[in-house]
Order: C-alpha cells, then structure tokens, then sequence
C-alpha cells in the first residue's frame, strides 16, 4: 500500500499534506503510511480505495477471507459491524477470516462484495 499511496501522490505532484487533505487525515497518518510504520484505520481505508482508484490489499476477493477483508475496507467497517449485518456474532467473522468454513453459503457477504465490485466499476 505504502508504495502505490506514495506513487500516485507523485504522479498528481501532490504534497502528503495536500493528499491527507484529500483522505481526509492528517498530514502525519500519510508520512506514517507511506514509510510502513502505520496501517490506516479502518474508517480511512474507503477514501484511501477512492484516491488511489483501486484496492491495492486485494482487488478481487474470491475467498471467504478475502471477501470478509476486503468489504471492511471498503465499507470503512469493524469485523465486528460485518458480523451485525451478516447476523452472527464477531468471533464467527474471526473464524471464517482464519479460514473456518461457515456452515452455509453466505449470500449476503456475496451481495455486499458485488455492490462494491458495482460501485467501484461506476467510480470515476
């Protein structure tokens, strides 16, 4: 992530400043992010996917994982909020993140990836 956040900030000739003010973070969370020694929070990751214009974690989850991590992203969610609105409870996410397969298909964790597959296809 560090190097594609710091490449496209190049390639707009942008300051960290000016791209943390497009983030919407402070100048210091960018600096953080582009050396490696902070991950962005949760909240920050969907306009972090609209600044560089694409997932740079994973832009096509397949597996159940992938598919947990990359709706928190782009929703800006805790694993715990996914859990609401799959129904179950957080340490069912965890599980299923970790690898433990849920007892059914899990139509709307599909829906919620495709509406963001939509989403971001119709993103400028």
């Amino acid at each position: 992530m560090a190097g594609h956040l710091r490449h496209r900030r190049a390639t707009l000739g942008l300051t960290r400043k000016a791209a943390a003010t497009l983030i919407g973070v402070r100048g210091a969370a960018v600096t953080q992010w582009e050396s490696g020694a902070h991950q962005p929070e949760n909240e920050c990751w969907p306009a972090i996917i609209r600044f560089l214009g694409f997932d740079p974690v994973c832009p096509d989850p397949i597996t159940i994982p992938q598919q947990i991590a990359y709706v928190c992203r782009h929703r800006g969610m805790s694993r715990a909020d996914l859990a609401g609105m799959l129904g179950v409870d957080k340490a069912t996410v965890l599980k299923w993140e970790r690898g433990g397969r849920p007892r059914s298909r899990l139509p709307e964790l599909d829906r919620l990836v495709e509406e963001l597959r939509i989403d971001e296809k119709l993103s400028p």
